[in-house]
């Protein structure tokens, strides 16, 4: 867990990388908000660009029971739920472990986007980065549309979830057998 919180935290801190995994997720998202921050030979307006990076690189990341922890938007908790004995050894003992990661999403409105939309933005970042190279056996399972906070009705949450299997003999993680 502590690992995947400093990775995460370390792709938040990546200047090049979140304006590139913005860039994907604007022409992904192919919403209204593209057409109001590119001009009219299709390129991005660069301090509207430049201010939403901004925004994303403040990115808070924390664990899930984290003791005080500093909240500001966006944020992203990481919990695990659920790490049990997925095989078994004929002799009883554990072969493989299933892990399952949820990623929390809060965001509030930013100058150009809704708190829809820049939730639907990290939640692409995230899960890109995720199906990259360090993650790429986690197997999205759960994914869902912002819905307003339940402490504050201007922040929407949005969740991914994660899992995988474990082999703790070898610290290998499997998506499937």
């Amino acid at each position: 867990m502590r690992q995947l919180k400093a990775d995460i935290t370390t792709l938040f801190s990546d200047r090049d990388l979140i304006a590139s995994l913005y860039e994907e997720a604007l022409n992904k998202m192919l919403t209204q908000s593209l057409d109001e921050i590119v001009d009219e030979q299709g390129n991005f307006m660069i301090t509207e660009v430049n201010e939403e990076v901004d925004a994303i690189l403040e990115t808070k990341v924390k664990e899930a029971y984290e003791m005080l922890p500093e909240i500001s938007y966006p944020l992203v908790t990481i919990a695990e739920v659920d790490n049990s004995v997925a095989h078994k050894y004929w002799d009883g003992k554990e072969f493989a472990t299933t892990l399952a990661y949820q990623f929390t999403i809060n965001c509030e409105q930013s100058i150009v986007h809704t708190a829809n939309q820049n939730v639907r933005i990290l939640q692409y970042i995230i899960d890109k980065y995720l199906q990259g190279e360090r993650y790429y056996c986690f197997r999205r399972v759960g994914f869902t549309s912002p819905v307003p906070s339940v402490d504050d009705p201007n922040i929407r949450t949005g969740i991914l979830r994660y899992d995988c299997n474990l082999v703790p003999s070898e610290n290998t993680i499997y998506r499937r057998y």
